[in-house]
């Protein structure tokens, strides 16, 4: 029977995924990836995520999957509602179309579902279902920015199941495969840009541009919790690389594809259309956690992360021949994030939660794009437990990204005569707010096998 259970919570848990797989994400961690992947530990701002006491750990740190006994599931959804503005200046190569994006980004759902089987006193089995990197960008209007993008978009889709094993009542170890689809879309403006020849070359009108690439990767997770006492944890949690080698199909003629050509490419290969292929590898991620219980009551919680997102700097699509015919317009340093946040269990059902997290973004003053406009953000957060009945919790946190506002210029260098060319010059402005629902679901709360031995 409990294997049974098993399966169905794996079937439940892949279905609460694929319902959302249509809605389109916002990246609201450093660069484009997505942290909001549990309801409990955003109401810490996600101070402690590595550090288990909740299923929805696992996906800082596998070893999370023997944070619960028996047969427990978690679907977590947080909806997002974000303000973020592009205003160009007078430098701007096509700022005749206007100065303003409007609303650049959009309201949207970030899904996410774990699962844990007991196999023995010792052993876990697991399963999580992310989107761990994700966002969408689209203006509301035609403007300046226009020419060299409209509408960006990544998907990634995380299949994690995982392993876990206490190696004694205070040390829990955990591993799991990444198994992840990545997808890529980009197109840039066409019609409304003044009919001239684009600069350098005479009788070729702009078309803009659209790109559609996608590819599967496999990456690991590994990770260990040590309570030296029944009031500490802490967790070490590390996510791998992940490399991919997207292929699809570019069409038109844009701005990305002039930049192809300055760099030795074909600037004009993607008119008519043609199959395209490039590489991506998504950061390697570790995180380290701590949980300090003060009294019976009263616990103080904080997480520090680090994510490798220098690995990933501009790159081209190529076609079939192995030239160059766009680019790629990404190039990050290394990200970095702090959290603080406590909890209070005001009563035998009700837990309430408070935090505060710094994030020191992959992308800076030198090297944002309109692809991306991430900022350095702080986020308060609430957030608060209720324990419906022995076998079902449900989680509420609520969370508001302040960003820094950060200019971002686009610069291509022609030949002579000609020489440099302000593409954009614009100044971005980004809130996001973010209301977070989880429930969580216990099967079971003991090992359904005998014990290991």
């Amino acid at each position: 029977m409990g294997t049974m259970r098993y399966v169905q919570l794996t079937y439940v848990s892949a279905a609460a995924l694929l319902i959302w797989l249509g809605n389109t994400l916002q990246a609201n961690a450093g660069a484009y990836s997505v942290r909001e992947q549990s309801a409990q530990f955003m109401g810490t701002s996600f101070a402690g995520d590595a550090a288990g006491g909740d299923l929805s750990s696992m996906f800082w740190n596998p070893a999370a999957t023997a944070s619960l006994d028996g047969i427990n599931f978690s679907a977590n959804a947080s909806l997002l509602f974000p303000s973020s503005n592009l205003t160009a200046t007078p430098d701007s190569l096509f700022y005749s179309l206007g100065a303003g994006s409007g609303n650049y980004s959009h309201d949207a759902l970030v899904p996410a579902t774990y699962a844990n089987y007991q196999l023995s006193d010792r052993w876990y089995l697991g399963l999580a279902l992310n989107s761990p990197f994700g966002f969408t960008t689209k203006p509301l209007n035609e403007w300046a920015g226009s020419p060299i993008e409209i509408t960006s978009k990544i998907f990634t889709l995380d299949i994690n199941p995982t392993l876990a094993y206490k190696l004694t009542p205070e040390i829990m170890v955990g591993a799991g495969l990444q198994v992840e689809y990545f997808e890529v879309w980009e197109n840039s403006g066409a019609g409304a840009i003044p009919p001239v020849p684009p600069v350098g070359f005479p009788g070729l009108a702009w078309t803009g541009r659209t790109v559609n690439a996608s590819d599967w990767g496999v990456g690991a997770t590994a990770g260990a919790i040590w309570q030296p006492t029944a009031w500490t944890s802490i967790g070490l949690g590390y996510r791998s690389p992940v490399e991919l080698n997207p292929s699809g199909v570019c069409s038109g003629f844009g701005l990305t594809n002039i930049e192809a050509g300055l760099a030795g490419g074909n600037p004009l290969g993607c008119i008519g259309g043609t199959s395209i292929h490039s590489s991506v590898t998504l950061p390697e991620t570790v995180t380290l956690s701590a949980r300090q219980q003060l009294n019976d009551r009263l616990a103080l919680l904080g997480t520090f992360e680090w994510a490798h997102w220098g690995r990933v700097q501009a790159t081209f699509a190529y076609n079939d021949a192995g030239v160059a015919v766009d680019s790629v317009p990404v190039s990050f340093d290394d990200g970095w994030f702090f959290a603080l946040g406590g909890e209070y269990k005001y009563g035998p059902a009700l837990t309430l939660r408070a935090g505060l997290s710094y994030e020191k973004s992959p992308v800076t003053d030198a090297n944002r794009t309109q692809f991306l406009p991430d900022a350095d953000r702080l986020t308060p957060s609430i957030g608060a437990s209720y324990k419906w009945s022995e076998r079902v919790t449900i989680d509420l946190a609520y969370s508001h990204l302040f960003f820094n506002s950060g200019s971002l210029r686009e610069v291509a260098t022609l030949p002579a005569p000609i020489g440099p060319i302000t593409f954009l010059d614009a100044v971005a402005n980004t809130d996001v707010d973010f209301v977070s629902l989880g429930v969580k679901y216990r099967w079971s709360a003991s090992a359904p096998l005998e014990s290991y031995k």
